[in-house]
């Protein structure tokens, strides 16, 4: 029944009774029922706030406490086996009570919005619950909180930023997918964007990561609006940036990484943008995860070296030592050049440790 009441009811259920009657509808023992109410009472906000706002704060002290203790009622006093069944109700209570906070917040952002700060501060700790729906849930309503705090909520941007960086890096899907989507909303709200880049500089490889790995396209296209949100940087500043941070420390690299400024090459010089592609072809096919493309990443490699003859020379040692290189590749670049005359026909790819295809070395000096 509360679903068939559209819009065109609402300026009757405005009414103060039937303001009344919906709010004792969220606390109805069947779940679609509260989520119906919510969505009423949020639409219904905006014809009679004066209304609406006491009974609305009632509900949020209300679920606000049912979040937080919950869990300690009869711990003691029940037998093992009541005690585990009430837990188990207890969970699917946590996880509706966290699911009508985020809908009810969602709903009734206008009216929240000088409790948005005070309900982030109290919900970031139960972020790192141990039930993934519950942390899930509470992940979106600090989303939606911020939402409605505005650039308010600007000075707990960096508390906000630890819980959703481990979020992303969670392995849960359900943690990882409302991380994400409370990224893009911190940061649209706020308008703490391109900053983010610079102070947690790991966001872009995390991005990236999910883009590579996840099929589903919903989260793909999410992924992408949030790198949209965020922006972008300069990217001669960020390598300046880079380069500067890792001249400071000793580090290996490892093979297939990117060089951010290769040796010898400058953006002004003739091979520059030939190292790129080539660096990015061969870290390409060191990614298992990205198998069906490596045929086609060999045909673009042999048709860099097929068109570009010598100038395509100096990759050669780079492109025997990538790990696990096809063979196939590694043969076909070993002909390419012997046909120019400049690698002996006794060129072999073997090294200490390292398997045939992964490394080549030549038996003598040249």
């Amino acid at each position: 029944m509360l679903s068939s009441l559209h819009e065109r009811f609402d300026k009757h259920l405005a009414q103060a009774e039937n303001v009344r009657s919906l709010f004792i509808a969220l606390n109805d023992e069947v779940f679609e029922n509260r989520v119906a109410a919510v969505s009423l009472i949020g639409r219904l906000a905006k014809h009679n706030p004066a209304y609406v706002m006491p009974s609305l704060r009632k509900a949020l002290i209300q679920l606000m406490t049912e979040l937080e203790y919950s869990t300690v009622m009869y711990v003691s006093i029940l037998p093992r086996v009541m005690f585990c069944a009430k837990m188990n109700i207890y969970r699917r209570n946590r996880e509706e009570c966290t699911r009508l906070l985020t809908l009810l917040v969602s709903a009734t952002q206008r009216l929240i919005k000088p409790y948005a700060l005070p309900m982030m501060l109290t919900l970031l700790p139960k972020a790192e619950d141990t039930n993934p729906t519950v942390a899930a849930n509470v992940l979106m309503c600090l989303g939606e909180l911020a939402c409605a705090g505005g650039e308010d909520a600007l000075p707990h941007v960096d508390e906000l930023m630890q819980v959703i960086l481990l979020r992303l890096a969670d392995p849960s899907h359900v943690k990882r997918d409302a991380a994400l989507r409370t990224l893009g909303q911190v940061c649209s709200s706020t308008g703490y964007v391109i900053t983010p880049l610079i102070d947690h500089p790991q966001i872009l490889q995390l991005l990236n990561r999910i883009l590579r790995s996840e099929s589903n396209q919903h989260i793909r296209r999410e992924v992408v609006k949030v790198l949209g949100i965020i922006g972008a940087l300069d990217p001669y500043g960020r390598k300046t940036k880079l380069g500067e941070d890792s001249s400071s420390e000793t580090s290996m690299y490892s093979v297939n990484q990117l060089p951010l400024n290769p040796p010898g090459s400058s953006p002004q010089s003739d091979d520059y943008y030939q190292v790129v592609v080539i660096n990015s072809l061969l870290a390409i096919l060191t990614d298992h995860s990205l198998s069906s493309h490596h045929h086609t990443v060999i045909e673009a490699i042999m048709s860099i070296f097929k068109t570009q003859g010598l100038k395509c020379v100096p990759f050669l040692p780079q492109v025997c030592i990538v790990q696990e290189l096809h063979s196939t590749l590694v043969d076909m670049i070993l002909d390419r050049a012997r046909l120019h005359k400049r690698y002996p026909s006794n060129v072999r790819c073997t090294a200490p440790g390292v398997s045939p295809t992964a490394a080549c070395h030549s038996g003598h000096n040249h």
